[in-house]
């Protein structure tokens, strides 16, 4: 059976660098200045992301300062923002911690430049009652003589009251922040938010204009306004909104972007297209673009897109797992797999993007060494000890297996393929019970027919198989040109000892495509037609179709100059 492993998806577009405390070499405490000789390898890890835009090398450099200096809060908290930036919100906050007990014992800097890092390392690991803690802890210790810094740290307890839905306490500080200061654009901006959330989206527009008079530069604003003229309906009107924002945040949030552009996905790429033209900054709009026609059927386009942003304007890490995402699309995992390793970031998003691949490919050892080194500091994610369950399934080990999915579902309860592959895994073991009360969590947790479901399976294994084919069978009717679906369609089949049928559903499989010739070969489900000469055949054929295709997908498409500036 195909299953719904843990995906990577790039939920933003990046192209910044990273802010840290005293931006830029140089700016040494004056008890450094002496020896300035002695940090050295900290102006370098500057350097390496300023100017190199290199995010490893620039690791690297500031742990060797910290071998010297252990007790460098600039190296410590520049680190700790570049551990942020990978997602890897654990070791940011061990980094933090550390140096907020250096700094306590130097005072080199304003204690509250340090809680407000903390907080947001609390947001980043959704603790939210923490994070709320360090916020006020960060306004309580800011100097109320420097009026920018208060107000921006007022605004960012707001922010964090604001996100628990606490919008009573939030309004009570914006209305304050206007108090003080009619023009103060944050507390306007507050406002409309609280707006926004409580359905008021014309009351969230009126607010949103005056936050343009006093500032018409502030990308957020057009965020909120995008949301405003979506919720009415107004979907022109949301896809300019949006774009604007997006054309002035090349950090924009992906997900509210790319929501919006989909309503209308022609006019959003008209929209786009236009934009581009006149934009200051148009590689941010281009990746958009790009991920529209990823999203719609049109991967091919997006592969072009990527190449032109990677020739004109610059190489990442992004562009390469983007790019690869749309090579696996079209069933091309091994171009996929190659792109991703030219330019590859050892984070936890990206290791387990590779691991998906490695999966598809068969190499299940090297996909399980990527996802349990994607769980370094990244130890609460289901998805990742699912999906490395599944690569020891796989692979024949069935005691690895079982501990995954385990520890998958002590995660997260409610991760229907844990209960499924769990489910299997106890059958296997004789124990029925248990197989059976997972199943049954199935049927509980995955209730909707859409792509991906795997309620069929549970249904079968609990002896419904009438009802499990007609889910399987509304599945495709969804989407009848999903080979995935038919897969799934014949791996049910099988296992109900219906191999004609199987047959069937597997060459539409082969036909509508993509599928993974590495998984078929070694998916249990296919063993009662795995020996017939109809399958062998079948195999082969479509084997060899997939290699002519690859040869001139790698031709077209992959092999281009890749001697460029990386960031």
């Amino acid at each position: 059976m195909t299953m719904n492993p843990y995906i990577f998806a790039i939920s933003a577009i990046i192209i910044a660098s990273i802010y840290f405390i005293s931006c830029g070499s140089g700016n040494n405490a004056p008890d450094q200045e002496a020896d300035q000789s002695r940090y050295a390898k900290r102006d370098q890890a500057y350097d390496a992301l300023n100017k190199e835009h290199d995010i490893v090398k620039a690791m690297n450099l500031a742990r060797e300062q910290l071998q010297t200096t252990p007790d460098d809060v600039q190296s410590l908290m520049f680190l700790s923002g570049l551990h942020a930036y990978r997602g890897e919100y654990g070791i940011s906050l061990d980094l933090v911690n550390r140096a907020i007990a250096a700094n306590k014992r130097s005072r080199q800097f304003p204690m509250a430049d340090l809680y407000g890092p903390k907080a947001e390392a609390y947001s980043g690991l959704g603790e939210r009652d923490k994070e709320l803690e360090w916020r006020r802890k960060t306004l309580k210790a800011t100097d109320k003589k420097n009026k920018d810094a208060y107000r921006e740290n007022l605004f960012d307890l707001g922010q964090t009251l604001f996100i628990m839905h606490r919008y009573d306490e939030a309004e009570k500080l914006y209305k304050d922040m206007i108090k003080a200061d009619e023009t103060d654009m944050n507390g306007h901006f507050g406002l409309a938010r609280i707006a926004l959330a409580r359905g008021n989206y014309r009351e969230a527009l009126e607010r949103l204009d005056k936050c343009l008079k006093f500032d018409p530069n502030y990308p957020e604003i057009y965020r909120e306004q995008a949301r405003a003229y979506n919720m009415l309906g107004q979907t022109a009107k949301a896809i300019d909104s949006v774009i604007e924002y997006a054309d002035r945040d090349n950090e924009c949030n992906l997900t509210i972007v790319l929501d919006i552009l989909s309503k209308n996905p022609d006019l959003a790429e008209a929209r786009l297209t236009s934009r581009i033209k006149t934009s200051h900054d148009p590689a941010n709009l281009e990746m958009i673009l790009c991920k529209i026609y990823s999203d719609t059927g049109r991967e091919t386009d997006a592969i072009k897109g990527y190449n032109h942003i990677e020739d004109d304007y610059f190489q990442s890490p992004v562009i390469n797992s983007l790019r690869s995402i749309c090579y696996d699309q079209l069933g091309f995992t091994e171009l996929a797999l190659e792109d991703i390793n030219a330019n590859f970031d050892d984070s936890p998003r990206y290791r387990s993007l590779r691991a998906e691949y490695l999966r598809k490919l068969g190499r299940y050892r090297e996909a399980i060494e990527d996802l349990t080194a994607a769980t370094v500091g990244n130890d609460e994610d289901s998805g990742i000890y699912y999906s490395r369950g599944w690569c020891h399934e796989l692979g024949g080990d069935d005691e690895a297996a079982m501990r995954d999915y385990n520890l998958s579902l002590s995660i997260d309860e409610h991760h229907a393929y844990a209960h499924l592959m769990r489910g299997e895994q106890y059958l296997k073991r004789g124990e029925t019970a248990k197989a059976e009360a997972d199943f049954r969590q199935v049927l509980q947790l995955d209730t909707t027919c859409v792509q991906g479901s795997c309620r069929q399976y549970a249904l079968h294994f609990l002896g419904k198989d009438e009802q499990a084919l007609s889910w399987a069978e509304d599945i495709i009717s969804k989407d009848p040109d999903s080979g995935k679906e038919y897969y799934d369609l014949a791996c049910l089949l099988c296992r109900m000892g219906r191999t004609e049928e199987a047959l069937e559903a597997l060459k539409q499989a082969y036909e509508k495509g993509p599928v993974s010739f590495a998984h078929i070969a070694h998916d249990d489900d296919l063993d009662p037609i795995r020996q017939s000469p109809e399958f062998k055949e079948m195999f082969q054929f479509y084997l060899q179709r997939h290699a002519a295709r690859l040869r001139e997908a790698r031709a077209s498409l992959f092999s281009r100059d890749k001697d460029k500036t990386t960031i």
